[in-house]
């Protein structure tokens, strides 16, 4: 139930994007836009608004440009957390995800004071991964968000190499298929969990979320901390990798990309110094889980 601070923030909010633009609410109510989020095709990726929701934005900065569509996404993410506190959570979702879904909405409600208008952007990862919590499309799961219409790109074919295209065709049929599946991605924001137990904690919840959805045939996710020369670079980070490995996960070289090298590099100076010398280029693997194995898993472990 949205609380009297929560109110008066939405309030305050609206009443400035009324004295900014007079009558953009009634114009472009929120509930419009949050139609037009939850109806985008099953597996449009979280970061892509699609044409209509696109279009929609589009009018809304021809009034006032890209800071006035910031602030009113400001205002939408106050509107629609709150909506999330109050109303039901998908009953498939296991207690521990259903708590975590309330703790975000608390989260995103908090933090409202600390963005400046710019973050509320489809520019901004984060702000993108909130918008998929508010409307189901993405869960928690500790340091995690999980996309829960996701495949493996087809396009893998034409990336990997000889060695690894047969393995990946036979996995893909042994599994029923390229999607669906669910996509795990990395929250920087829950960096205090980031070890260990934490992300076996995260496995383990994704495990048991992942038994009430039969369709969903593993687990998908890609990241440069795949890479199998981590184990040289930063043995520190060899479990992420190495604990899913040993419980069924396949892995297969991914790309290169200067988003990819940015995200490899910005946090270790080791990393950073061998890319800089020659003796690192940071690559992305994708693993692939499949579901049987997952589950299997998260029985076994029985932490989350």
């Amino acid at each position: 139930m949205m609380d009297q601070h929560h109110i008066l923030l939405l309030e305050r909010l609206n009443r400035e994007l009324e004295a900014s633009d007079p009558g953009l609410l009634v114009a472009f109510p929120y509930q419009a836009y949050l139609d037009l989020l939850c109806r985008r095709a099953t597996f449009t990726g979280y970061r892509d608004p699609g044409a209509e929701l696109a279009a929609f934005c589009s009018r809304i900065a021809a009034r006032g440009g890209a800071e006035l569509l910031c602030r009113y996404q400001r205002g939408l993410l106050c509107h629609i957390a709150g909506l999330g506190l109050s109303a039901p959570l998908p009953a498939q979702f296991p207690d521990a995800v259903k708590l975590q879904c309330r703790d975000e909405f608390k989260r995103m409600i908090a933090e409202l004071a600390e963005h400046p208008p710019e973050w509320y952007s489809w520019e901004e990862d984060l702000f993108c991964k909130d918008l998929a919590i508010c409307c189901f499309r993405m869960f928690p799961a500790g340091f995690l968000k999980v996309e829960m219409h996701a495949g493996i790109p087809r396009s893998l074919l034409l990336r990997v190499g000889l060695g690894e295209k047969f393995p990946l065709m036979a996995l893909v049929a042994r599994l029923g298929g390229f999607r669906p599946y669910f996509e795990m991605h990395l929250d920087v924001r829950q960096k205090e969990t980031f070890n260990p137990q934490g992300w076996q904690y995260s496995l383990c919840l994704v495990g048991r979320t992942m038994e009430a959805f039969p369709e969903v045939k593993g687990l998908t996710g890609s990241s440069w901390f795949f890479d199998p020369r981590i184990r040289a670079i930063s043995p520190r980070l060899v479990y992420l990798r190495e604990m899913i490995e040993l419980a069924g996960s396949s892995f297969f070289f991914f790309g290169r990309s200067e988003r990819t090298t940015e995200l490899a590099t910005s946090a270790s100076p080791t990393r950073r110094a061998r890319y800089l010398e020659g003796r690192y280029l940071p690559a992305s693997y994708l693993a692939v889980w499949p579901r049987r194995e997952l589950i299997r898993y998260a029985a076994q472990e029985g932490t989350a």
